[in-house]
């Protein structure tokens, strides 16, 4: 159980790196229903495929945050620790601590929203 939960945390955190020289699911593959590339407008099916637009953006977007999540819980911290006792500072760490956890609570769900839906939408 342990191990789902860090693998997935470092799943989430990592990136999501596609390195292809070749795009498997562009518009020369022959499985592709998708009207994609050339003179055609964008489609729903074409922006959620592997590697494609959404994917790139998600793959950018969640780590990224995770990560300013992570570094202002650490700030968080930091700031309660060199408070010395005075209680406004300490109100301060703690909102900042807060609204930082909320964000990570956040950013995982809409992660994993996001990730459910896709499963449901791509071809």
């Amino acid at each position: 159980m342990i191990n789902k939960f860090f693998e997935f945390f470092f799943r989430l955190f990592s990136g999501f790196v596609y390195a292809t020289l070749d795009d498997p699911y562009g518009p020369s593959n022959p499985t592709n229903n998708c009207l994609c590339g050339g003179d055609n407008p964008p489609q729903l099916c074409c922006l959620v495929l592997p590697g494609g637009p959404l994917e790139k953006i998600m793959g950018f977007v969640f780590p990224a945050g995770g990560l300013i999540a992570v570094a202002m819980i650490i700030v968080g911290g930091y700031m309660w620790i060199t408070s010395g006792g005075d209680p406004g500072r300490i109100q301060q760490a703690q909102a900042t601590l807060t609204w930082s956890i909320i964000g990570l609570v956040l950013l995982v769900s809409i992660y994993m929203l996001l990730k459910f839906v896709l499963g449901f939408v791509l071809p």
